[in-house]
């Protein structure tokens, strides 16, 4: 009898502890943090100010970083009653920078490392239509980095391979990057009777040209980012290696309309043939990233002003602004709602979801249109995002990315 009071007793008083728990400890606001998290340094001291987030049975304990690197890592400990380790986060803090919101309408250029296959056509022999393509294991997306041992670096130098290399009716084993993993798939050339000359059916290129938005830059190291997703040809949404690329001037001189769940499109001019404004050294699924010329920092930031960067856990929804060049070069502050965010422990491009609001914005594109991706999402005064993508079935709505994943790179 006595031990049946016990277990009473004993399940009443763990039924309390496990409602107080709940009650005392913000599961939701906690997890979204882990050791990949960025956190500027108003951040790290409003997580740390438990007043503001906890009651005051929570005791915060913080172990220090000793390096003096930029990006430091912080163990903080919360403990229940100072005796019941109920929490443990491992997050990293980034200095204070001078980040500059973008909004620029940009031209670019990327040069891949290999020849990005962006089709096929068959080949007509002297026995009739073969396509070596479709044949082989090549996908669209495909970046080919060596024919058997002979490496690619341009489309040029397929052409002398086939020509100077190949021996007739030899398989060749094509070694390709896809989806950032190497591959080795063969194929076989065949002849054509039109240039006497052995052809493997596929459409390639090696460079490629775009407009797309400026999402911020660091005027201390010169870095920037923009567009906010990666460029990528296929199914390969996580971008390919660039061995180079550039940045121009670009003026918007019109918008085309999206159309019967298409995309609609600013329409930008620019010519590699102008002065380049910077290098990119970078395409990834955050964006693309790179150095901006002395001069050309100057210019850029000349009518910006300093903005103070906002993770993740910044990120409400409610209000917010982006930054966009819809007009020559002309960039204007739209009005947006942020009317989801998602919880997120790694990267992706659809962080949040955003509606157009703003009247002037809705007139002229009708909401989200490709070349707009990059344009810095502001809220409460914070840089805490970028504009990635549309919804086709209403253009009015669309993605964002949280700049934690932007910001580092």
């Amino acid at each position: 009898m006595q031990l049946a009071k016990l277990k009473h007793i004993l399940f009443i008083l763990t039924a309390f502890f496990l409602v107080y728990f709940s009650l005392t400890f913000p599961f939701d606001y906690l997890n979204l943090f882990d050791s990949e998290t960025v956190l500027t340094s108003s951040e790290f001291k409003q997580l740390l100010n438990k007043e503001n987030i906890f009651n005051n049975d929570l005791v915060v304990s913080v172990a220090s970083p000793e390096n003096d690197e930029k990006m430091k890592e912080y163990i903080i400990k919360y403990k229940l009653f100072n005796l019941v380790n109920v929490k443990t986060l491992k997050v990293k803090v980034a200095d204070d920078e001078n980040i500059y919101a973008g909004g620029d309408a940009l031209g670019f250029s990327l040069k891949s490392k290999g020849a990005i296959i962006v089709g096929g056509n068959y080949i007509l022999t002297k026995t009739g239509k073969q396509n070596p393509f479709k044949e082989s294991g090549l996908q669209i997306g495909d970046i080919i980095i060596k024919l058997n041992d002979y490496e690619i670096n341009s489309t040029a130098d397929i052409s002398i391979f086939l020509e100077d290399y190949y021996k007739e009716n030899d398989e060749i084993k094509v070694t390709i990057m896809r989806n950032n993993e190497i591959k080795d798939v063969s194929i076989t050339p065949a002849l054509d009777i039109q240039s006497n000359s052995y052809k493997l059916g596929i459409w390639i290129k090696d460079t490629t040209l775009g407009v797309g938005t400026l999402t911020f830059i660091n005027d201390e190291t010169c870095r920037f980012g923009a567009l906010g997703h990666a460029v990528s040809v296929g199914d390969n949404n996580r971008g390919y290696e660039v061995e180079n690329g550039e940045i121009y001037d670009c003026r918007i001189i019109g918008v085309k309309e999206g159309q019967n769940g298409k995309a609609g499109q600013l329409m930008g001019t620019f010519s590699p043939a102008q002065e380049t404004h910077g290098s990119i050294d970078k395409n990834c699924e955050y964006g693309v990233f790179g150095t901006l010329n002395e001069n050309s920092l100057i210019d850029y930031i000349e009518d910006k002003y300093p903005i103070e960067v906002g993770g993740r856990a910044t990120v409400k929804p409610g209000k917010a602004q982006i930054l966009s060049c819809i007009d020559g070069k002309n960039i204007k502050t739209y009005d947006i709602e942020i009317i989801k965010t998602n919880f997120q422990k790694s990267s992706n491009e659809k962080s949040m979801v955003i509606r157009v609001i703003d009247k002037e914005l809705l007139s002229k594109t009708g909401g989200i249109v490709q070349g707009m991706s990059g344009s810095p999402i502001i809220q409460n005064g914070k840089l805490v995002g970028a504009v990635t993508h549309v919804f086709l079935n209403d253009a009015s709505k669309g993605f964002g990315i949280y700049i934690d994943w932007m910001i580092d790179e």
